[in-house]
């Protein structure tokens, strides 16, 4: 019986090419026999080491876990390959990655096990590097339908269509606004908006939204930046 926890991390042998680590944890099960104890499994997982991130990964849940992760990328290109020719290639497109069953769930797992364990999740490239509508249709599809908040680019003009796509929008912000400043107001206490309830739990949700818009060089009113963002 033992606790979870990070064991041996071996590089593969063509490591400096690949980039790809595999490594052994305890994955913890359920409580063990006597008190502060679980049953644990020894569990094998790899995934590709870009910088702080590791990408293609598996057994996602637990490896979001683990100390020192910083984000979780999906490799989309890997992950269709690893498939052995099962997935077709145009799901490595900027419309099929969003529409393939099995790209899409991957990308779910990922998102969600990166959100559990309070870390980033980085959203994959997109390969028409010149074509950009396909990229921002991709970047707010991995924004707002799978929740991921960053995502990778290949080229130095993707970067402010990708800033814009992970933007919220002005309703949004100016939602967010009204509501904070009015929570504020209250001291945090329960407030209305439009006829609708606020409490702690939302006012998180809007904060949230506030500090993307700020993050993303949103222009702010200056009691805005003053009340939140001032330190």
């Amino acid at each position: 019986f033992r606790q979870s926890g990070l064991q041996d991390v071996v590089l593969h042998p063509q490591f400096s090419t690949n980039r790809r680590v595999y490594f052994t944890y305890n994955k913890a099960g359920g409580p063990g026999p006597t008190p502060n104890s679980r049953l644990s499994a020894i569990t094998l997982a790899r995934g590709t080491l870009d910088g702080t991130a590791l990408t293609a990964v598996q057994d996602v849940n637990a490896i979001a876990r683990l100390a020192g992760i910083e984000s979780l990328s999906f490799g989309l290109m890997d992950f269709v390959s690893e498939h052995r020719g099962a997935i077709p290639a145009s799901a490595m497109s900027a419309q099929g990655q969003f529409t393939h069953p099995l790209v899409l769930r991957a990308k779910l797992e990922i998102s969600a096990a990166a959100h559990a364990a309070r870390i980033t999740p980085s959203h994959c490239v997109v390969t028409e590097f010149k074509n950009h509508r396909a990229l921002a249709d991709a970047a707010r599809k991995a924004s707002h339908d799978l929740g991921y908040t960053r995502m990778w680019s290949i080229h130095p003009d993707q970067i402010p269509v990708i800033i814009e796509a992970f933007a919220p929008v002005t309703a949004e912000v100016d939602d967010a606004i009204e509501i904070l400043m009015a929570a504020q107001a209250a001291h945090w206490a329960p407030t209305s908006h439009r006829g609708n309830l606020h409490d702690r739990a939302s006012y998180r949700h809007y904060w949230h939204v506030l500090e993307r818009a700020w993050l993303t060089g949103q222009p702010l009113p200056t009691e805005v930046e003053t009340a939140f963002f001032s330190n």
